[in-house]
């Protein structure tokens, strides 16, 4: 079986990465920005929970008040009497 082209250029990369080793406290300093960003999810977070079901409720109430005006509003056609 034939080699892919992205396997032959893994294969001739092999060992190429790596190569440099991190800056002192560079753990440090990217466990810190891990921990601000799920702060700030967290906050977001918050801000979705009631957005939703509000807009579930404005949808509702939109579909019904369309039903109302189309089947059970008052017409203000007058029909004949015969």
């Amino acid at each position: 079986m034939k080699k892919d082209e992205i396997d032959k250029l893994f294969d001739e990369l092999q060992g190429g990465f790596d190569t440099e080793t991190p800056q002192e406290g560079h753990r440090l300093r990217f466990l810190e920005k891990l921990e601000q960003a799920k702060g700030s999810k967290m906050a977001h977070r918050g801000m979705t929970r009631w957005w939703r079901p509000l807009a579930i409720a404005a949808s509702i109430a939109l579909i019904c008040m369309m039903g109302w005006n189309f089947w059970g509003g008052n017409s203000n056609v007058q029909q004949p009497h015969m």
